[in-house]
């Protein structure tokens, strides 16, 4: 048995083909909503929509982000050393090279949406500190069309005040539209 800590996102299709590793990682779940969804909902769940048989094709999915590659290095990882709270909060600098010809456009883009997506979660627990005394920290996004997400229009309209500040660069409107 492993602390929850230790899992991380490569564990995630065992968790719909693997009984016995659901079961385990459910004794590490904190939220009830969560064991409630896996102990009463999703096992009984019957016909085309049954856990059986929705399992594989949730599982292949994953494949890309699990198996092999750059980014399967990068998320199926259960700790790591990026703190991204250091870094706004200590003015660090974080640069980051998503060069597509080098990790690939969907690795890139994934990737891209995941850096995004946490920097905007730390700026969100800023809100516990007084405004005066939240360091400011900027974000630059060079071809940020590739990194849109559902999330990118919360993060516009609440980033400011929480300290971070955005430039947002690409060359188009139209590459904004899907």
């Amino acid at each position: 048995n492993r602390p929850a800590s230790k899992y991380s996102l490569a564990d995630f299709p065992k968790v719909f083909i693997d009984k016995d590793f659901r079961r385990k990682a459910l004794h590490f779940a904190e939220l009830e909503t969560v064991k409630d969804f896996w102990q009463k909902m999703a096992v009984r769940t019957s016909g085309d929509i049954s856990l059986e048989n929705l399992a594989p094709y949730i599982a292949s999915k994953l494949d890309c982000f699990v198996n092999g590659g750059f980014l399967s290095q990068v998320v199926s990882r259960p700790d790591t050393t990026l703190r991204f709270d250091e870094i706004m909060d200590k003015r660090k600098i974080l640069l980051v090279n998503l060069n597509k010809g080098l990790i690939g456009a969907q690795e890139s883009r994934i990737l891209g949406m995941l850096l995004m997506t946490q920097i905007f979660s730390t700026a969100l627990g800023r809100s516990v500190l007084p405004e005066g005394k939240r360091i400011p920290c900027h974000l630059y996004v060079d071809e940020f069309q590739n990194f849109v997400s559902d999330g990118m229009a919360d993060m516009l309209s609440e980033a400011r005040k929480f300290g971070l500040q955005l430039t947002l660069a690409n060359q188009t409107l139209q590459q904004l539209t899907a």
